[in-house]
């Protein structure tokens, strides 16, 4: 190998080193600024819920604190529970109760602010407050 060419491998060697070298730092870099993200403190600034017999986290700490039932009879505005009750389970079309948890005023149910617009065509959520089908 002529000194010249000796000479041309060691400087191709040396920029390559440098190369990687910048690329292993970089890395390293993302690589703490990723653990650092995993570790971040985060704060909770709001928290708002609606179950049945709840409006507030605090109204619902209390129902599970006191261990409350707050199952109830379908609301009359909600369905006609006596035209889709059987007392037969599997009939088509109806339904083995009358009873379940709801929640007060789901007009005011923010849909468009919870639910994607996917499940809002396919839920009853559009016509009868109902959030699931």
């Amino acid at each position: 190998m002529s000194k010249l060419s000796a000479q041309s491998a060691s400087s191709l060697n040396q920029a390559r080193m440098v190369k990687a070298i910048a690329m292993i730092e970089g890395l390293q870099q993302k690589l703490v600024e990723a653990q650092l993200v995993q570790y971040e403190p985060i704060a909770i600034v709001g928290l708002g819920c609606r179950f049945p017999g709840a409006g507030s986290p605090a109204e619902f700490w209390s129902l599970l604190a006191e261990g409350r039932d707050v199952i109830t009879r379908v609301p009359s505005d909600r369905w006609d529970a006596d035209a889709y009750y059987s007392d037969r389970s599997g009939v088509p079309g109806k339904i083995i109760t009358r009873y379940g948890g709801f929640i007060d005023r789901p007009d005011q149910f923010d849909a468009a602010f919870l639910v994607s617009h996917r499940v809002k065509q396919t839920a009853w959520i559009r016509s009868s407050g109902c959030c699931w089908r």
